[in-house]
């Protein structure tokens, strides 16, 4: 999202970055979702890193929005945990984009 920014500071010929990119982030976790949502600490989170911190950045400003999804909807859970052939070959197709 920053990348234009990035370039134009390193003295890239760029005209105009006035265009904005807005990102959606799909999250099946309520836990998470709260998390990155509300800027409340709590004993299990004051372990959350600055990159949590620079997510939130993103979140505050409504650069990134999350929106909730059912678990069995999210396809990106074929990349991080076992699956049955269904799941995995409806999530593959989706993220080919078939």
């Amino acid at each position: 999202m920053e990348l234009l920014k990035e370039m134009k500071s390193f003295g890239f010929p760029i005209a105009g970055t006035t265009s904005k990119v807005h990102c959606q982030l799909f999250e099946d976790n309520n836990g998470a979702l709260e998390t990155a949502k509300v800027h409340k600490f709590r004993p299990r989170t004051e372990h959350i890193s600055a990159k949590m911190h620079h997510f939130r950045d993103y979140v505050t400003r409504k650069e990134v929005s999350i929106h909730p999804i059912r678990t069995n909807e999210q396809p990106a859970d074929f990349l991080t945990k076992p699956l049955n052939d269904e799941l995995l070959i409806k999530h593959r197709l989706t993220v080919m984009g078939w």
